[in-house]
């Protein structure tokens, strides 16, 4: 968000070719922004338990449809799975 301010300023094309994002929380309107400055660039979520590594899990944005409330969390990365315990 901070880099998408920062260059809205320059009303350049930022030259980027992959963003990767992560954190608690991917706002929903932060992949139309990133297209407006980047139009080819892919947008790719990660996130995962610190406590196991720092990235575990990644989900590519195309385009966010109507109704998500926030970007889906993903599908395990490579050599890594999800196990649901109860």
């Amino acid at each position: 968000s901070m880099l998408l301010e920062a260059n809205a300023l320059e009303r350049q094309p930022l030259g980027l070719k992959v963003a990767l994002l992560s954190g608690d929380w991917i706002g929903l309107d932060l992949p139309q922004r990133l297209r407006q400055q980047a139009p080819h660039c892919r947008f790719i979520a990660l996130g995962g338990a610190t406590e196991a590594a720092i990235w575990s899990n990644h989900f590519e944005v195309r385009q966010p449809l109507p109704g998500w409330r926030s970007i889906p969390y993903g599908v395990p990365l490579a050599n890594q799975a999800y196990r649901v315990v109860d």
